[in-house]
């Protein structure tokens, strides 16, 4: 059974997760936010905020957070 839940930010729709992705802190200035695209090899892609050194990219560092806070993954290096 699908489970329909109200996105309350709908420039960031996932067709795969039901919960409402997170916004800009409060910290942090709208206007000083990038947003960026995360295209994976299956096809899928993935909207967010890029931070750190500002180029155009086709390889980088990826930091996700699995939805349990003290559970951090970085696949920079798949590798190890």
């Amino acid at each position: 059974m699908e489970k329909k839940v109200k996105v309350q930010n709908p420039v960031f729709p996932s067709p795969r997760s039901p919960i409402p992705p997170v916004t800009v802190p409060p910290s942090v200035s709208k206007a000083d936010t990038v947003v960026a695209t995360l295209v994976l090899k299956d096809g899928s892609s993935y909207q967010g905020f890029s931070f750190g050194a500002e180029s155009k990219s086709v390889a980088g560092e990826c930091v996700f957070q699995t939805g349990n806070v003290i559970f951090i993954v970085n696949v920079s290096n798949v590798s190890q």
